[in-house]
């Protein structure tokens, strides 16, 4: 599964997170800093393994974990009109 950025949000930086605006939708989501990191990542169409070994580099914690939780972060951006799942 590979996951991209929808084109045509704005975004604002705020400190260590990231505000997203749709304004197609009327819609606002912020993202903490973790959040961030991986937005600034899917600018490009990425697979969800890649995402989730760029996290297990830079966190310490269970490739399953990390899993679980990538996918229920996609699945929530997925669900508020954020980003795009491809065909690999």
């Amino acid at each position: 599964m590979n996951v991209v950025r929808v084109a045509g949000l704005q975004t604002a930086p705020v400190q260590d997170d990231l505000v997203i605006l749709d304004l197609q939708r009327d819609q606002y989501v912020a993202l903490d800093a973790v959040g961030r990191g991986i937005w600034e990542l899917i600018e490009t169409p990425r697979s969800l393994e890649d995402l989730c070994r760029h996290l297990s580099e830079e966190f310490d914690a269970a490739p399953e974990e990390i899993t679980a939780d990538m996918r229920a972060f996609v699945e929530e951006l997925v669900k508020n009109g954020l980003v795009q799942v491809l065909d690999s």
